[in-house]
């Protein structure tokens, strides 16, 4: 019915060397490790709110100090949340601390106009590099979604389409039976998969 069928591919790989770069990467992650300790107090798990300090501290250069939003990060706590506390522990934190190390340098490399924000032509990019192979009609489901009035997504919105994506295609794989392209779900699975996501 619509063009290419949407599918996943290896992430491209993002280059880790001992680089004076590198350390300043690694003492970054340090200082938001100790942050989120902070923040996180005696339960060792933030809150949306804490999220959104911390992601703000962390992407300041990304976000031209706008930081992110409070709905982005609601939705990043229930993405992650898989205990479904309403918060994010340290194990859930480093999974999107992960995923935003590498969405960092690939929203970098495909910003080619250095705009701050992503084209749908660079989204399309940025997505493959990802390991996304969307077709055109997903693609522009995803900006209408994500975008805004200029069809442009900013960074925040990137690290939520890419995380959206990456746990709509696990819930999948950990629903499918033999690499099966259907899956069949009861009712109340459907509204915990879909609901708090």
């Amino acid at each position: 019915m619509f063009d290419d069928p949407v599918a996943i591919k290896a992430p491209v790989a993002t280059v880790a060397s001992a680089t004076p770069e590198k350390q300043a990467q690694d003492e970054k992650v340090d200082e938001v490790r100790q942050y989120f300790i902070q923040l996180a107090g005696d339960d060792m798990e933030i809150d949306w709110e804490e999220l959104k300090d911390v992601l703000d501290f962390a992407t300041r250069k990304e976000t031209a100090n706008h930081g992110f939003s409070r709905d982005v990060c609601k939705s990043i706590v229930a993405l992650l949340d898989a205990d479904h506390s309403g918060k994010l522990g340290f194990e859930e934190f480093k999974s999107l601390w992960s995923l935003i190390k590498n969405a960092k340098q690939i929203f970098a490399k495909h910003d080619k106009d250095s705009s701050g924000s992503l084209s749908g032509f660079e989204l399309r990019h940025a997505l493959n590099s990802c390991g996304y192979l969307l077709n055109t009609h997903v693609l522009n489901l995803l900006m209408h979604r994500y975008g805004n009035k200029k069809a442009e997504i900013a960074f925040d919105e990137f690290i939520l389409c890419a995380l959206k994506l990456k746990t709509m295609i696990e819930t999948f794989q950990r629903k499918t039976k033999g690499g099966a392209q259907a899956i069949t779900l009861s009712f109340d699975d459907w509204i915990e998969t879909t609901l708090y996501s």
